[in-house]
């Protein structure tokens, strides 16, 4: 095997095994495969085994070398493709996790446990403009998605295990304050039953009868102020609610 194949051959299994390296990382991170990056995995290793199986060749054909070289292209065609797939990914991921929060709690109470989300999201609009970009400009795709996994992902994966960090100091707040309601309104209930029978004893009295005073400002009651009332001094309007047991 020629010098030149064996290099070319050794290139692509280390960029596919970098590649394999960080879909693992991206599949820990988000809980699930990355379909589109496994397929060109795949399509990669087709080409690859093809072009070992002609470098493995005693003697080549110019149609031998023609397809060898068509293999290698389109093998590290397709590594670069399952290598954007997983930027995608991980974009699509946090992106997703992002809106998430934000539907759930909203941002101020974000805030109080992250202050730097705001910043966060700025960035990942910031990573997503870039993958937009590259569908527009073909031509610099590849310099777009060296921009994103040099100067993006990292950061964005490091501000997402953050971000999950304060998710769960959010929803300790949130349970906090939800025993703190539930605990109140228990004292409050405790505090009205507790305190029913004492108003049902000052409304009805202790001998059954019910005792309502009539207050009548119009007419002023002897011993209070001028055009006032009385409320000790009330004529009392007094209806039995139960027969009371004859006095001893």
């Amino acid at each position: 095997m020629k010098e030149e194949f064996r290099d070319r051959l050794n290139f692509l299994a280390a960029h596919s095994n970098k590649i394999e390296g960080r879909l693992k990382s991206v599949e820990n991170i988000r809980q699930e495969v990355v379909i589109a990056s496994i397929n060109e995995l795949r399509y990669a290793g087709r080409r690859f085994v093809d072009a070992w199986a002609i470098c493995s060749k005693s003697e080549m054909t110019e149609q031998d070398e023609a397809a060898l070289e068509e293999h290698f292209i389109i093998a590290k065609q397709y590594l670069i493709n399952a290598d954007h797939d997983l930027t995608d990914a991980v974009c699509i991921y946090v992106h997703g996790q992002i809106a998430k929060m934000q539907e759930k709690y909203g941002v101020d109470e974000i805030l109080k446990v992250d202050p730097n989300f705001v910043e966060f999201a700025e960035r990942m609009q910031s990573a997503n403009d870039i993958v937009t970009g590259s569908r527009e400009t073909r031509a610099d795709r590849d310099n777009a998605y060296k921009d994103l996994e040099d100067n993006y992902i990292k950061d964005l994966l490091g501000k997402h295990n953050r971000l999950k960090f304060a998710e769960g100091l959010v929803l300790t707040r949130q349970k906090r304050r939800s025993f703190k309601t539930a605990a109140m309104n228990y004292i409050g209930f405790i505090g009205c039953i507790i305190g029913l029978p004492g108003a049902i004893i000052g409304i009805i009295g202790w001998d059954g009868v019910v005792k309502l005073p009539i207050v009548n400002r119009l007419l002023p009651v002897s011993g209070a102020p001028e055009g006032g009332t009385d409320s000790n001094k009330l004529p009392v309007f007094t209806m039995p609610l139960f027969n009371p047991p004859p006095a001893p």
